[in-house]
């Protein structure tokens, strides 16, 4: 299942390599700031493309070999700044042995965490192929980075639990959150829920004081949206 997945990533890169190029203009930063702790800062990074239409479907047809040189020319150039930064890393990519190989020989300063960004494609995949992506998150942890699950829905928190991995912290979706936000018990019960398996929540598609005000009372440890400004970054032209 792991070769159709690597299989399916590379099926319309063909197709999308003349599209791809010069198509991505800058890094986007955007702030996770942390309720209770608010001097720590930490970016997330995401790549802004200059073609018409969505950056998913962007992304989609992105091969995984073009997939994979983005994150670390990205990872790069972003360590050139002071901080800490996530970058987002898809299932698909955890199941290349060389990748993850080469990502955990890279000099990362401590200051890069990873963004598993499709959780729910672990869901694809049989039990020892689960258990080979466990093994390579837990070898980027024991080389240092710090592992969250992005866009983690409760239905995936099962799978994720058998990996035995704490992870550094967990994401709930802008969608999920608008969800939960409309029952006052809702977002609290399902952080306590994720803190089986991340030490931190963090809550995205923060847009308003109220929203800010939900994610205190549901004890979340952090959120992001556009109720904070995000920065661009130019990147240079070798990297698009």
């Amino acid at each position: 299942m792991i070769n159709s997945i690597n299989r399916s990533a590379n099926l319309t890169a063909k197709r999308a390599r003349g599209m791809h190029e010069n198509a991505i203009t800058g890094i986007r930063l955007e702030v996770i700031h942390f309720l209770r702790t608010p001097l720590r800062r930490v970016q997330e990074v995401l790549s802004e493309v200059s073609q018409a239409g969505s950056a998913d479907a962007f992304f989609r047809d992105m091969s995984l070999e073009r997939k994979e040189r983005l994150f670390l020319q990205q990872m790069a150039r972003i360590l050139r700044l002071d901080g800490s930064y996530t970058l987002n890393l898809s299932v698909s990519m955890l199941a290349d042995a060389a990748f993850i190989r080469q990502l955990a020989e890279q000099a990362h300063q401590r200051r890069i965490i990873i963004e598993i960004q499709d959780p729910g494609s672990l869901l694809q995949l049989g039990a020892g192929e689960q258990q080979q992506i466990f093994i390579h998150v837990k070898r980027l942890i024991n080389t240092g980075y710090r592992v969250w699950l992005d866009d983690l829905y409760p239905e995936h928190l099962l799978y994720w639990c058998r990996s035995g991995i704490d992870f550094d912290a967990v994401k709930i979706d802008a969608a999920l959150f608008k969800k939960l936000a409309l029952s006052n018990e809702g977002l609290a019960a399902v952080v306590r829920r994720y803190r089986d398996i991340g030490r931190q929540v963090v809550v995205e598609g923060v847009e308003t004081i109220d929203d800010y005000v939900t994610c205190l009372h549901g004890a979340a440890d952090a959120i992001q949206g556009y109720f904070f400004k995000s920065q661009w970054v130019s990147l240079p032209a070798k990297t698009r």
